[in-house]
């Protein structure tokens, strides 16, 4: 499978005047005056998706919206109308405009100069009569990944993955890996801890065990439970999010029946902050967004080797804790402890220059607007 960087995307050519505007070669001197000084026109970008929670991916749309909105006009379309949370349809609206259902992404199609997606089964009926470049983006490399890539994989012409691990659903085809990155600016208190462990119901000398994410058995959110019941007294679970895998709280109350649950923060730094330890234990990842935003809060992460884990190890020699694939609860209380320990801080704090320097919304921005501007242009 051909894996290129977004690095190696080549340098945008000039924009065609394909939009109307009055060929220089034949313009007056006057009008060659004005179409010199006003600014270029945006390539329009339309991203079709199947919800708009407040998830990773929607977090990464933020990200790629706002950083490069100097270049890109963007706009979106989600295809299920029960997939909508108004916070997440309010924040992304400050960058991109939104509709919702069949008509808007037809509407979209008709718009747009590009259009990007993941996500969407079989989307060759919603965009028929688009004749530009289709980018079908992998945030993962799980079965549901895999099934709706295939699907796509007829519409789509070109591929983007997360990570090196997300890019496995495309089999042999020419794959761009773009790295997500994170908005550093959620992942700062705008609280002070102490404030935040009251609300929760946590005493000054408990360690805060978080998961943070979708309460989803695929995700293995019951590790933090497990992790906690094997530590004892003095630690406490606490679960940032929602519940949209059935029995995923009632599973961790039996193990801990103390556990703190806390609805999604879109000023996620806030329990970042107030957290210890935060525990990744999903089997996949195509990258986690969660590893990134602990890494850049500088909270101690235990994960598995997943994602963009083996990537960071790889890449800058270094990693945050880590488990087996299905790990006992004794190893997980065990690599909890090593996270929290005096010994892991400079390791926590390296993690964090690691973030600030790739994994950062900015770079993310700069990379996705250089590679559709490329592809627009080719």
């Amino acid at each position: 499978m051909p894996i290129f960087h977004a690095q190696s995307v080549p340098s945008p050519r000039p924009m065609p005047a394909d939009r109307g505007e009055l060929p220089a070669d034949v313009a007056s001197a006057p009008e060659r005056a004005w179409l010199a000084a006003r600014p270029a026109p945006r390539l329009r970008v339309g991203f079709v998706t199947p919800n708009l929670l407040i998830g990773g991916v929607e977090h990464w749309f933020l990200g790629v919206a706002r950083c490069s909105r100097s270049q890109i006009e963007w706009a979106a379309a989600v295809t299920n109308p029960a997939a909508v949370e108004n916070e997440m349809r309010t924040k992304t609206a400050e960058f991109a405009p939104v509709g919702v259902g069949a008509a808007a992404v037809r509407g979209l199609a008709r718009w747009a100069d590009v259009i990007v997606t993941w996500g969407v089964h079989d989307l060759t009926g919603m965009i028929s009569g688009f004749h530009g470049p289709v980018v079908l983006v992998s945030h993962g490399c799980c079965a549901w990944t895999r099934q709706f890539v295939a699907s796509c994989r007829r519409v789509a012409t070109h591929f983007v993955a997360v990570s090196q691990a997300a890019a496995t659903p495309f089999g042999d085809a020419k794959v761009t890996v773009i790295a997500n990155g994170v908005d550093a600016r959620r992942c700062l208190p705008s609280r002070p801890r102490e404030q935040v462990r009251r609300e929760w119901g946590l005493g000054q000398s408990d360690t805060a065990v978080g998961y943070v994410g979708r309460f989803s058995w695929e995700k293995n959110p019951i590790a933090v439970s497990q992790a906690v019941a094997a530590l004892g007294n003095g630690y406490r679970a606490v679960y940032v999010g929602k519940g949209y895998g059935p029995g995923v709280c009632e599973g961790a109350l039996r193990l801990t029946p103390d556990a703190v649950f806390v609805d999604p923060l879109y000023q996620v730094g806030d329990a970042y902050h107030a957290l210890d330890c935060v525990i990744m234990a999903s089997p996949s990842e195509g990258f986690s967004m969660v590893l990134v935003e602990a890494m850049l809060a500088g909270v101690p992460v235990v994960a598995t080797r997943v994602g963009i884990v083996p990537e960071l190890e790889r890449n800058h020699g270094i990693s945050c804790v880590t488990v087996p694939i299905h790990p006992s609860a004794a190893q997980l209380a065990e690599a909890v402890r090593v996270a929290v320990s005096p010994g892991n801080r400079a390791v926590v704090e390296k993690l964090r220059r690691v973030a600030l320097a790739k994994y950062t919304a900015e770079a993310m921005g700069r990379q996705w607007a250089d590679y559709l501007l490329a592809i627009a242009r080719a």
